[in-house]
């Protein structure tokens, strides 16, 4: 372990920039914190609204973003200044965007998929099953990953559908049973999901299943290096534990979290996992450690 927080609050999400110089961590109490990547904070910033509030961190790190359903969404930069901020729709549930910002796609209420250019231009819109759904672009637009389902309770999951950036449905992702968590590569190469099978499953752009590894629990996070040389995942309750493969799915590493895992992230080179966990802890784990 190189080395950990102790945050006043459970860690509900974290995120880490391309070179690991930068780590984002989003608490329970609504408070958004940055470190740099020997663990010393950098700034912290109180962010109002509902428990879990949607983050993102730009790959070379020089821009956070958070969106929450009161403050909407707000961007800082590197050293925690505000650059930007507006009022988020009500009815925006999901929000990704490609590495150009040309590509941008949401989850709208009633529940579809939609994609806008750069401009906030619609492009095209399609309905979704379920009562939820959550979406993700990759980095080059090629490839867009959408879970749909009911989220109400836990172990929760859906049908992960794959589609095209001109608004064309692909695949959709065969498991054992339903997708309880997903991650795409920057190129659109890979695609992880994790399952209430117990499984993490690998996929090619085209839907082909490349392996898939049992893990001790349903597979509550699922993450994806943006090289694809990484792939990570979380298990539940009653496993509570990290996993780390290499692209053709030899294991590499297992860590046991030690407290129930609320959020996980890699650096775009695969070589640090960044854990939120339950216990209040933030921790930063080397991905190839034997």
């Amino acid at each position: 372990m190189l080395w950990k927080h102790r945050a006043g609050a459970p860690v509900e999400g974290a995120a880490v920039c391309a070179d690991g110089s930068l780590v984002v961590a989003y608490s329970a109490q609504g408070a958004l914190s940055a470190f740099d990547g020997a663990g010393r904070k950098l700034w912290s910033e109180q962010v109002s609204g509902p428990r879990h509030g949607r983050m993102a961190l730009s790959a070379d790190g020089e821009r956070v973003a958070t969106q929450a359903e009161t403050p909407g969404t707000m961007v800082f930069d590197r050293e925690g200044a505000h650059v930007w901020g507006k009022p988020g729709p009500d009815n925006l549930r999901s929000l990704a965007i490609s590495a150009d910002g040309r590509l941008i796609v949401g989850v709208l209420d009633p529940l579809s998929l939609a994609a806008f250019d750069g401009d906030g231009r619609e492009l095209w819109r399609h309905p979704l099953a379920g009562s939820g759904a959550r979406a993700t672009v990759s980095r080059d637009g090629s490839l867009i990953a959408v879970l749909a389902g009911d989220f109400t309770q836990l172990p929760t999951g859906g049908q992960l559908e794959v589609w095209s950036p001109e608004g064309k449905r692909l695949w959709i992702a065969e498991a054992g049973k339903k997708v309880s968590s997903f991650s795409v590569s920057a190129d659109g190469s890979l695609v992880a999901a994790g399952s209430l099978d117990r499984h993490i499953y690998a996929f090619n752009s085209s839907g082909k299943m490349l392996w898939k590894f049992a893990a001790g629990d349903w597979v509550l996070f699922t993450e994806v290096a943006a090289g694809a040389s990484l792939v990570v995942a979380g298990t539940g309750s009653v496993e509570e534990a990290i996993y780390g493969f290499d692209r053709d799915g030899r294991l590499q590493l297992r860590h046991a979290a030690r407290g129930v895992i609320r959020s996980l992230a890699t650096s775009e080179n695969g070589a640090r996992i960044v854990v939120g966990a339950g216990d209040r802890t933030l921790f930063v784990l080397d991905a190839w450690e034997q």
